[in-house]
């Protein structure tokens, strides 16, 4: 009802805030499933991989709700453009988007990983800690790519038997602390996903 009365304004928030939705539904996924339990670790950041696909998916949406309202209102092209039920649409899209992508995942996100990652983990104090120096980058790294991947990464490391720790910064140096005894820092580059990769000569040291 409130959207009828608020007229075109009012739809273009609805299809702004699906369409938001739909492009951060890559990101926001992972976070639920961990945080609930569903699904393996793999199959939750796997939906990581399909980001450019949702973007596209949600403007796909946003091009055919504005198709739809174009020939309802039989106007020129260009002035459909500039109609509140457009400036709406753009508007909650590109926010919800940019909220959940560069704040949810990076603190809410960073938050669940860290807390499942808990209940988990052994005292790092009753092990024989070595580190790993490495530089670590993402091959398709760019505007688009999703603001957990090193989180994702940091995850999906510290899950393997003998790995104590991991901290992740792709634009300085990462650190993975591991008992040498469960596990070699050979072994451990090789756990390393095929969408990174290890720029330079890692540093181990114990």
């Amino acid at each position: 009802m409130i959207f009828k009365e608020w007229g075109e304004q009012g739809k273009g928030i609805l299809t702004g805030i699906i369409s938001g939705l739909i492009a951060s539904f890559c990101c926001l996924t992972p976070v639920v499933l961990i945080f609930f339990g569903l699904g393996s670790v793999s199959f939750a950041f796997s939906f990581i991989h399909f980001k450019v696909y949702f973007l596209l998916l949600s403007w796909v949406f946003i091009l055919f709700a504005f198709i739809l309202y174009w020939r309802r209102r039989s106007c020129a092209w260009h002035q459909a453009l500039r109609s509140r039920f457009v400036i709406s649409t753009v508007f909650l899209h590109l926010l919800i988007f940019l909220v959940s992508f560069y704040l949810f995942l990076p603190y809410v996100g960073g938050w669940v990983f860290r807390q499942r990652l808990f209940n988990q983990k052994v005292n790092l104090e009753d092990k024989r800690r070595c580190w790993l120096v490495l530089q670590v980058r993402k091959k398709d790294l760019n505007t688009l790519s999703c603001a957990s991947c090193e989180a994702a990464l940091r995850y999906q490391l510290e899950q393997e038997k003998g790995i104590l720790e991991v901290e992740v910064n792709f634009q300085k140096e990462s650190k993975i602390y591991y008992d040498q005894q469960q596990i070699t820092s050979e072994e451990i580059l090789k756990l390393i996903p095929a969408d990174y990769f290890v720029q330079g000569q890692p540093q181990n040291q114990c």
